[in-house]
């Protein structure tokens, strides 16, 4: 059974597929009158982003038990790769993202 579409849907789709264009976004993001909406938005959903990834390194950290093998003393990469069971290049790559957070 086939839906039509009501004016609205169509508006709808018209208003996506212009918005999804590159072409728009060029356009939108040097025009004069939308470059500070387009901006705003680009800010926005790069905090959005910015936060998952935030949240994702403080939850591997809390799940590795990080933070407790480092309470005590110090510990060179190698030493928490073996105590955390992660290769030393990716317990490298967390440390470095822990500490570009102040985590």
């Amino acid at each position: 059974m086939s839906r039509r579409l009501s004016i609205l849907d169509y508006f709808y789709a018209v208003r996506d597929r212009l918005l999804s264009s590159a072409r728009f976004q060029h356009w939108a993001a040097v025009f004069p009158f939308t470059r500070p909406l387009a901006r705003r938005r680009a800010r926005a959903l790069f905090d959005i982003c910015a936060g998952f990834v935030y949240s994702q390194v403080l939850l591997a950290c809390v799940q590795l038990d990080l933070f407790e093998h480092l309470k005590d003393e110090p510990k060179t990469s190698a030493e928490l790769a073996s105590l955390i069971k992660l290769s030393e290049q990716s317990t490298q790559r967390l440390l470095d993202a822990a500490v570009s957070l102040d985590l």
